[in-house]
């Protein structure tokens, strides 16, 4: 039968390796017409949606297919398929305002394991993501979940560092009421005299700028990472807020 499902989707794989997009998005389209459970339908036609900008189609399309490829571990795909059909499914939902069913998303997707693979560098992969670590991250702040946008921030940080997201980090680390440890990580780029070694100077006062216009967020990540920095022997007792002025 010509117009049978499996015939029309190895069409559309053709299409697809022969570089003619079109063809092959027409071809997904029948194969879902006839068959709306397909799962390589629900991902080709919801990554192409994605890739269009058609945030709401590629939520309704891959949230059919997520489910069925998590129920069983995400055994039938690759982690590099599991991240790019679960990055595009959660920042979709993010772009439609559904912050806390992407960071679900984003966590399956991404895992809580922070760190790479041995020998594995900044490529595109790490690139992209680090960015879903990110936007999880932000999201998870979204919706008052703290503990779950450091997870994120730290895993964003694994693959690609970047100074704007240690000092989200951090002040994820704030919200969610551990001082110390954010105390911890905004004290990475400083020593015992942070304001008089030029060079940690700037490297600080870089990390705190890269939170750009949240001006709250960063006095209150200036204030306890200069909390953090050991006082000299004789000096006066002074509050992180004056000495920090």
């Amino acid at each position: 039968d010509p117009g049978a499902p499996e015939l029309r989707a190895a069409r559309a794989e053709i299409a697809g390796a022969a570089g003619d997009p079109a063809r092959a998005r027409a071809d997904w389209e029948a194969v879902l017409a006839l068959d709306p459970g397909n799962m390589q339908a629900l991902v080709s036609l919801g990554i192409d949606a994605f890739e269009a900008g058609q945030a709401q189609r590629a939520a309704a399309l891959l949230g059919r297919a997520w489910p069925d490829l998590s129920a069983d571990g995400f055994a039938a795909i690759s982690d590099a398929g599991r991240i790019a059909i679960g990055g595009a499914l959660a920042r979709s939902l993010f772009r439609l305002g559904f912050d806390e069913a992407g960071v679900e998303v984003s966590v399956g997707a991404l895992g809580y394991d922070p760190g790479p693979a041995p020998g594995r560098g900044i490529n595109a992969a790490a690139r992209s993501e680090a960015q879903l670590a990110l936007e999880a991250g932000e999201a998870s702040l979204r919706c008052g979940r703290a503990d779950v946008a450091f997870v994120m921030f730290a895993r964003s940080i694994t693959l690609v560092p970047d100074a704007r997201t240690v000092a989200l980090a951090g002040y994820a680390q704030l919200v969610g009421g551990d001082a110390a440890g954010a105390r911890m990580t905004l004290s990475i780029l400083m020593d015992d005299s942070p304001w008089r070694e030029a060079e940690r100077t700037v490297l600080a006062e870089w990390l705190l700028r890269a939170l750009g216009g949240d001006g709250t967020a960063r006095e209150t990540l200036t204030i306890e990472s200069m909390s953090a920095v050991p006082m000299a022997r004789g000096a006066s007792a002074a509050t992180p807020a004056v000495r920090t002025r």
